[in-house]
């Protein structure tokens, strides 16, 4: 969580150990390189991190640490001339270079899901003003999870879970509890309306 908010963050707090901290410009690059997928944490919607696959490297193409070293010093000249020369088009997100995306980290993304997230994602689509009636979308839920984890979602547990964008509420018109902004995927709209429903106390 703190290297996310340093990747944004256009100054970074330097402390020496009993001196005073001071703020500084902030230009600092972060590579992670782990054996293990879940030690970086990606989820749906981050646009901070770039992951990728690196695979095995071939005993013949590997060099021995002693002589890759020196070889590195030798390149880095030229690496950082090629660096400084590349011209940075205007970015129009909140970073200077947007982030790539990547078939490895869209997978990994979908692994930190939660199994209702996966559900709203694959089954329905974010639809301003619609609404489906909670126990047909928990019927159709309790279908589509995975059997061995059915009895972890009670109906009290699924409503928790909604995320805000979708607020659970009592309809007026028939007293049953109604799920909003949402609609099943491919289906024609319940109404015409697209003002987008929002939660007011209880």
């Amino acid at each position: 969580r703190r290297i996310k908010d340093w990747v944004t963050s256009p100054d970074v707090q330097i402390t020496f150990k009993g001196k005073t901290p001071y703020m500084t410009t902030n230009s600092m690059h972060f590579v992670q390189c782990d054996n293990e997928f879940t030690a970086c944490p990606v989820f749906p919607g981050d646009t901070r991190i770039t992951l990728c696959y690196v695979g095995p490297l071939d005993p013949i193409d590997m060099i021995p640490k002693k002589k890759l070293k020196p070889l590195l010093q030798k390149e880095a000249p030229d690496f950082l001339a090629e660096v400084l020369s590349i011209e940075i088009p205007e970015s129009g997100s909140r970073l200077n270079v947007p982030i790539i995306s990547t078939h490895e980290k869209e997978e990994i993304e979908k692994l930190n899901q939660s199994p209702l997230e996966a559900f709203l994602e694959e089954m329905c689509e974010h639809r301003d003003g619609q609404m489906i009636k909670m126990s047909d979308l928990y019927a159709k839920f309790i279908r589509w999870v995975d059997p061995s984890e059915m009895e972890q979602w009670s109906k009290i547990k699924f409503g928790k879970s909604l995320p805000p964008q979708h607020p659970k509420g009592r309809r007026r018109k028939d007293g049953q509890f109604y799920i909003g902004n949402v609609w099943w995927r491919g289906e024609k709209p319940f109404s015409e309306e697209t003002r987008r429903l929002i939660k007011r106390g209880e």
